[in-house]
């Protein structure tokens, strides 16, 4: 299809109950493909309309095919990185709008040096609303790693924490990325401290949830320790000098006693026997 068939195509809604799911998430790829390369845009600006008729349309792990396929192009700078806004800003299932988020904290270059860097730019776009899943391109960020991003997200835990944010909040904590950070691990040790101190937080066993959530998906028993370059350099070493790769029961015999201290304290119904259970720790000291 041509670029002016695509762009016909995306401009037509009243032809797109015509299309069957190959045809939608052909015609969706393209339309970013197509942006991505000529920075036009038009097509773009049709995905507010035409991006939830494609996730209505296109089951998940299609679409999931469609964003690696995109990503990858994004990363090796085939297409422009704005390319993948469309994943970040309109879809709904939690592992593309957390790997988008990530990506583009990654990729976005500002203009001037004293301008944001991608993670406080994608930040912004988070806070200034509008995303159909903000809790997912939050826990995007997250996994980055960074400590000094961990340290900004840490100034909107009491905001998480608040009733009406509730199902932000499980967003947050039920995605998580298979590569463990040490910075990422020790926000969530560092935020149950704090939701410790607040009587009757409903947040505490969302965020204890989260903490078993990042253990059972991690694809490797090790952990990452290390500050990230942005954006990503084209020599593609993604971490400033000083990075530690340490072995995950290092890690979890680190965190072992401040757990267990907060396991001791809590109150019923419990859910800190099952944060110690997945990092393999036996619980906490006898209370005589």
């Amino acid at each position: 299809m041509t670029y002016e068939g695509v762009r016909a195509a995306i401009a037509s809604p009243a032809t797109w109950d015509e299309l069957g799911s190959p045809q939608v998430a052909w015609l969706a790829e393209l339309a970013m493909f197509i942006a991505g390369r000529t920075g036009e845009r038009e097509l773009l600006d049709a995905m507010p309309d035409f991006y939830p008729f494609f996730a209505e349309r296109v089951p998940a792990d299609r679409r999931r095919e469609t964003f690696a396929r995109l990503a990858t192009f994004a990363r090796e700078q085939e297409v422009r990185r704005d390319a993948l806004h469309p994943f970040l800003l309109y879809e709904d299932d939690p592992e593309i709008v957390s790997q988008a988020a990530h990506d583009l904290a990654l990729y976005y270059e500002p203009l001037e040096p004293d301008l944001p860097d991608g993670p406080e730019h994608i930040l912004a776009v988070i806070l200034g609303g509008g995303l159909v899943n903000p809790g997912a391109a939050l826990a995007g960020l997250l996994a980055l790693g960074d400590p000094d991003v961990c340290a900004r997200l840490a100034r909107l835990r009491p905001i998480l924490a608040a009733e009406e944010l509730n199902h932000t909040l499980l967003q947050v904590v039920t995605t998580a990325d298979s590569r463990l950070h040490l910075a990422t691990i020790l926000f969530y040790v560092d935020w149950l401290e704090e939701l410790a101190t607040e009587p009757e937080s409903h947040a505490f066993g969302h965020v204890a949830s989260g903490l078993v959530v990042l253990r059972r998906a991690a694809g490797a028993d090790i952990v990452v320790d290390a500050r990230r370059r942005f954006p990503l350099p084209k020599d593609g070493v993604a971490y400033m000098p000083g990075m530690r790769v340490l072995p995950l029961s290092d890690v979890a015999r680190m965190i072992a006693p401040r757990l267990e201290r907060l396991a001791a304290s809590e109150p019923a119904p419990r859910i800190m026997p099952r944060v110690l259970e997945a990092w393999a720790i036996a619980g906490p000291p006898t209370v005589s």
